[in-house]
Formats: C-alpha cells, sequence, structure tokens
C-alpha cells in the first residue's frame, strides 16, 4: 500500500463495546519487524511516507517527537521502540484521530486493508500485566494479525492539537 495514499471512503465505525469483533470491520494492516498488527481503518486518517515528514523536534524513547502533518502538528509515536530499525522507504507513519486529536505512528511497513469473518478472528489468551490493548487475532490466509485497540495502546502518550499554520 502506498503510505502517501489518503483514505477516504473505507472507514467502518468502531463496535459499539470497542472490541473488535464485528464482522464487517475493516482493519489497517501494518508490520513491526516479523509481526503483523491490525487496528480499525475508522481511527486513520492518512498514511503518511515517513521519509517525507518534517520533524520539528526530535524526542527520545517512545515518543519520538513531533511532525507537520497537513499544516497540523503531530505527536509521533514509534512503535517500533524500544529497538527501532532504520527507516527506509517502507517505513510509514499512520496518522489516528484519537480522542479528538491527531496522533502519527510510526510502523516498518503498511501492507493491506482485510475484512476478516467472525469465524477468522479468536479473542486474545489472557496473559499477564494489562494487555487491554489486544483484543484478538485474526487468521487471514497465512497470516496471524495481532489486533489492537489502538487508543488504550496509546492512552499514555501525549497528543498535539491541531495547529494552523499562520498566512
Amino acid at each position: 500500500m502506498n503510505p502517501s495514499t489518503h483514505l477516504t471512503a473505507i472507514a467502518n465505525p468502531p463496535a459499539p463495546d470497542g472490541r473488535y469483533l464485528a464482522p464487517s470491520q475493516r482493519f489497517l494492516v501494518f508490520r513491526l519487524g516479523q509481526d503483523h498488527y491490525g487496528l480499525d481503518i475508522g481511527r486513520v486518517n492518512k498514511l503518511v511516507d515517513y521519509r517525507a515528514l518534517t520533524r520539528i523536534h526530535d524526542g527520545r524513547g517512545l515518543v519520538e517527537g513531533v511532525a507537520m502533518v497537513d499544516d497540523a502538528i503531530v505527536a509521533l509515536v514509534d512503535l517500533r521502540f524500544p529497538q527501532p530499525a532504520a527507516s527506509n522507504r517502507l517505513t510509514a507513519v499512520i496518522v489516528l484521530a484519537l480522542s479528538g486529536h491527531n496522533v502519527g505512528i510510526v510502523v516498518d511497513d503498511v501492507t493491506d486493508v482485510v475484512m476478516p469473518s467472525s469465524s477468522q478472528i479468536r479473542p486474545m489468551p489472557p496473559g499477564e500485566g494489562d494487555n487491554s490493548y489486544l483484543t484478538g487475532v485474526a487468521t487471514v490466509g497465512r497470516r496471524d494479525l495481532i489486533l489492537l485497540d489502538i487508543e488504550r495502546l496509546l492512552a499514555g502518550a501525549p497528543a498535539a492539537a491541531p495547529v494552523q499554520r499562520a498566512a
């Protein structure tokens, strides 16, 4: 999938209970290392080529800094943390609408959009600690996709309010 492509008219609203078990739900699939993840495409505003961003501030750790995206300042959260790979032509930023703010997540690659049936989705097994942001595992073709509640995952990450550039 071309990271510079705008996503339009393909989003579905999230399920009323916040879980990703609705059979008609669409997931944007991205890669971190060798693992594939899916997030509700209804949260996605835009895909941006990581190399095309103008980074204003370089952060440390999980929050990489902020960047300008369509005249708005967007906080960048590097999901490749703690050991981000070197950025390359596939590295993308997924700009998400979360709680009224835009947040960009840096991922290794965005691969496709899938719409698994409810029979292809299994709930996450219980684990230690808080894994409430892991909502299930979908088997699509030969891939297992870890389904995320991205808002829960990023609950502690800062968000930057949209700011317009001065004319």
